[in-house]
Parts: C-alpha cells; sequence; structure tokens
C-alpha cells in the first residue's frame, strides 16, 4: 500500500453503486480512483478492512487493484456533487485504482478455459477463508478483458473480511476461525481442482508470512481512522489463530464442497 502525499485529488466524476457510497475520482497521476472515505455509511472499519485486506492479498500475489491512502481536504469535498446526501470529511482515504476492461459475472461462471490467471485462483477461497470473508459474490469479482483474449480475475470490495463484517469488535475477532459459508465462486474455483496441492501451496504461503508484516500492517492504519491499541491486537491476534487453523479448515471446505 502506498501512502502517496504526492497524489492530489484533481476532478471528481461520480458516485458509483454501493452502500459505502465510493466516488470515482481522478488523481493528479491521471488515473481514476475508486476511492471510499472514512467516515461512509458503513463506518471507518469498513475500509480498515479493504486497506488490510488489499495489503494481503498483494504479499500473497494474489489478483486485487493497485490501491493507495490518499488525503482529500475540505475544499475538494465540497465540489463533490452529491455531497449534500452525505456529509463525507477530510483526511486519509482509501483509493484502489479503477481497473478498464472490466466486466461482472452475471450468471454464470466463465469456462475455466477463458481465465488466464487459473492458478492464483486457489489462493482467493484460502484467503477469504484466512480472513473470514463470507460476502465473495459476483458483485465484487471482476474479469478484465485481455488484448489477446480471455479474461483475468480480480477480487474487489474487502470490506466484509473478519467475523463481523465492518462491524467487528474485540469480542467477534475473538471467535476462533472456521469455515465460512458456502460461496458459489468458491465452488467453481474448488470444480478445477485437480488435487489439494493446489490449495496448500497458499495455505503454506500465508503461514510463511511473517508476523512482523503482518503487525506492521496492522499498525500502518492511518490515525486519523482512529483504530485503538486494543483493537488493532485483537486484528493481529485473529490473523494468527486464522492461520493456525487454515489447514483444518481448507480440509473442513474440501470435504463440505464435495
Amino acid at each position: 500500500m502506498v501512502n502517496d502525499v504526492n497524489l492530489t485529488p484533481v476532478r471528481w466524476i461520480k458516485e458509483l453503486k454501493g452502500k459505502s457510497y465510493p466516488q470515482l475520482i481522478e488523481f493528479s497521476d491521471g488515473f481514476r480512483y475508486i476511492v471510499k472515505f472514512k467516515n461512509n455509511p458503513q463506518g471507518t472499519k469498513q475500509i480498515v478492512n479493504e486497506y488490510i485486506g488489499c495489503q494481503l492479498a498483494k504479499h500473497l500475489h494474489l489478483p486485487v487493484p493497485d490501491s493507495k491512502l490518499v488525503s482529500i481536504d475540505q475544499s475538494f469535498i465540497e465540489q463533490m456533487h452529491g455531497r449534500e446526501r452525505y456529509p463525507f470529511t477530510s483526511g486519509r482515504q482509501f483509493a484502489s485504482l479503477s481497473i478498464k476492461r472490466k466486466k461482472r459475472i452475471k450468471k454464470e461462471f466463465p469456462p475455466p478455459s477463458s481465465i488466464v490467471n487459473t492458478d492464483v485462483l486457489p489462493g482467493i477461497v484460502v484467503f477469504d477463508h484466512w480472513l473470514s470473508n463470507d460476502d465473495r459474490n459476483r458483485n465484487n469479482i471482476l474479469l478484465k478483458r485481455k488484448k489477446r483474449g480471455g479474461y483475468c480475475v480480480f477480487i474487489i470490495d474487502q470490506g466484509n473480511c473478519f467475523p463481523g463484517g465492518f462491524r467487528w469488535t474485540i469480542d467477534t475477532l475473538r471467535e476462533y476461525p472456521r469455515p465460512i459459508r458456502k460461496r458459489p465462486f468458491h465452488q467453481w474455483i474448488l470444480s478445477m481442482l485437480s488435487h489439494p496441492d493446489e490449495l496448500n501451496r497458499y495455505i503454506y504461503n500465508v503461514k510463511q508470512l511473517p508476523e512482523s508484516l503482518l503487525w506492521e500492517t496492522i499498525t500502518s492504519l492511518p490515525d486519523d481512522w482512529n483504530i485503538s491499541w486494543d483493537e488493532k491486537s485483537a486484528l493481529f491476534n485473529h490473523l494468527i489463530r486464522g492461520r493456525n487453523a487454515l489447514e483444518d479448515i481448507m480440509y473442513q471446505v474440501v470435504r463440505n464442497y464435495h
């Protein structure tokens, strides 16, 4: 995650669909980003989950859009249409790069032969179970069309990670890790597996992430997101418990999906 102090918003484009009221904004690097504000209707913990989820997904080389922490001041917010509908506040916000040439999965999942990054898909199943994200659905999966044909799968919207989703508390984070509810997207991925080792590789990768890296990720949350030290400790402990239980969880997942 890059906290780019030199990146500034230059043009508000539009509000996008979503309960967190995401905003499409062009920045000084010439790219468009989907920005979620720290005090969006779902609360600041929604972007806390986004931030941690995207950081960890990147460390595992999973397909998530590039993301940044950006500063947006009150004068820019005042220029945004629809600001009267919700009083966003200035400060550091979560921004993810808007992907071009994309489409969503509407009904049927595409044939595996059309996907160019099938090798990373087992990692998404492991990742979602590690972070207790039971909200993986067609609305937070993107297919980016490749110039030479086929699609690359991207996962977006990590806002419902952790027990309790964007309403998690220290108490919900103490819940013992367990398999999340069945998701059609996970079923589609697991139907492609030729051997459980494809999951085991990502379980190993999760366990290889240093504890210092997990703690650094959590403690790098912006101060103006107001996450307490005890809450940060609870997030860290949940990640450790979750990865220690991953082998057993994924064994149950494979058994339950077949």
